[in-house]
């Protein structure tokens, strides 16, 4: 996801869209009703002046008139209203008489008709549309001592002009509303502007505590948290302290444990090194006179001698992964055919029978010769106790690097095996708890293949048996992302 997107899509595009929606939300409805009455307002004013320009025009004309009137007496009338209202469309009316300037009579309604003939008062109303309103306005002629002449007049006016200062009322609706316009655009820009900052605030901190979670999860756990304020944000930033101080001192207590334990092993190794080498010695003597001895003894005997030696090698391979936990593990280099070493390393256990497949000459590497010694023994050891003979091996260079494989006829390894061969004292049947072997074989050979910068991968091979693969250097040490 592109980071704009990501941006837009985040709190920070969150907070500056609710800040905008509240924003606009507000400022159009405030724009709205600010509009409407202002409409209203202005439209009532246009009405007032029109009837009052109407009622004054007649009280003028209403002296200077006739009776009964003729059909020349209502011109007369009809040219006195025009006269102060010239935009306006007039009809005056005397029982079967009328004159209309145009227009008038279709927009006076029965009703309206029977209002003004039956009665003393002015009567109007709006018609027409909303963006052009009208007004209708239906009033009856009295004399000068307030009695009816049966004189009826009715005006058609155009609301969009008012008084007689020529006031545009639309023109001044229209500016309202595009002052209510640029008013709410105005208002959207500073509470965007508002919005940024506000996220920005509320952001700092998020951001602070993102690079301190980073921090954490790099190995830094003395990354902290500036407190600043008493807000809800300083809160969870206390609390990620508390919690980062908390990650600190449990990783460091198990530290300590973890390096006291190796420690106690590598110890413990130690001070039985020296008793095993005379035990060992003692049973070597005893295998030496086993056939003199009586027969119970003589089983007795080849019990204390094999369990001696399982003893013995569980504390070399003891002091062997100890030396890898202290990092005091070194290699002693040296450029050797790689086929010749693995053919020692099978000779000197009897295992040139038990093994079949390609081991070219001349595959010249840089390696420990007694550390692929050692990897050699486990592997193939291993694929020899579970599998049986023959063991497939295959060498072979790839691009920078040797890979040595052993395969083995056995029923291979569960799924819920393989994620754990390498692990240190596993095993795979957890019923046997007593087997030949420590458990740390194939953990020692990963660990002395790490050493000269390679690695070693274990899988199931079809239709049966598991396949180990050693990928050496050609060269020591090389850079990590250049393993295979």
């Amino acid at each position: 996801m592109p980071d704009w997107l990501r941006g837009m899509l985040g709190l920070r595009g969150r907070l500056i869209a609710a800040f905008l929606l509240i924003a606009v939300g507000g400022t159009a409805t405030i724009a709205l009703v600010n509009y409407s009455r202002t409409k209203d307002t202005l439209l009532q004013q246009a009405q007032n002046n029109a009837v009052r320009t109407v009622r004054q025009q007649l009280n003028q004309v209403a002296g200077t008139i006739a009776y009964p009137p003729n059909e020349d007496t209502l011109l007369t009338i009809q040219e006195a209203v025009l006269s102060g209202a010239p935009n306006t469309q007039v009809m005056v009316v005397y029982k079967d008489l009328k004159v209309d300037s145009g227009g008038v009579n279709e927009q006076v309604t029965g009703d309206m008709r029977q209002a003004v003939g039956g009665g003393g008062f002015a009567y109007f109303q709006r018609v027409g549309t909303s963006t052009v309103p009208r007004l209708v306005i239906g009033m009856p002629l009295q004399s000068d001592d307030y009695q009816s002449t049966g004189i009826e007049v009715y005006t058609l006016h155009s609301l969009r002009v008012g008084d007689q200062r020529s006031e545009n009322v639309a023109g001044t609706i229209e500016g309202v509303a595009s002052t209510s316009l640029q008013t709410a655009l105005i208002t959207t820009l500073i509470a965007a502007l508002l919005a940024l900052l506000a996220a920005q605030g509320v952001l700092r901190p998020v951001r602070a505590m993102r690079q301190v979670a980073n921090e954490l999860a790099d190995g830094d756990l003395s990354a902290r948290m500036q407190v600043r304020g008493s807000d809800e944000l300083a809160d969870l930033s206390r609390t990620v302290n508390e919690m980062a101080e908390t990650l600190e001192y449990n990783v460091e207590h198990l530290r300590r444990m973890e390096a006291g334990a190796r420690r106690f092993a590598a110890d413990v190794s130690h001070e039985l090194r020296t008793p095993l080498a005379a035990m060992v010695a003692v049973t070597e003597i005893l295998e030496t006179d086993d056939p003199r001895l009586p027969p119970e003894t003589q089983a007795s005997a080849q019990l204390v001698a094999r369990e001696t030696k399982n003893m013995a090698r569980l504390v070399e391979d003891l002091m062997e992964i100890s030396r890898f936990d202290a990092g005091s593990a070194a290699l002693r280099l040296e450029e050797c055919d790689v086929a010749q070493a693995i053919k020692g390393a099978l000779g000197v256990r009897g295992w040139q029978q038990q093994v079949v497949g390609s081991l070219p000459a001349g595959v010249i590497a840089q390696i420990d010769r007694r550390r692929l010694d050692v990897i050699v023994a486990n592997l193939v050891g291993n694929a020899l106790k579970h599998g049986g003979s023959p063991v497939h091996l295959d060498l072979r260079v790839v691009g920078r690097y040797l890979e040595f494989a052993v395969t083995d006829n056995g029923p291979g390894m569960s799924e819920e095996v393989l994620p754990h061969v390498f692990d240190r004292f596993y095993k795979a049947d957890t019923a046997r708890t007593r087997s030949v072997g420590s458990g740390l074989g194939l953990a020692i050979a990963l660990e002395n293949a790490m050493l000269h910068g390679g690695r070693i991968t274990a899988n199931n091979v079809q239709p049966n048996g598991a396949r180990f693969v050693l990928y050496l250097p050609l060269q020591a040490r090389p850079p990590k992302e250049e393993r295979p």
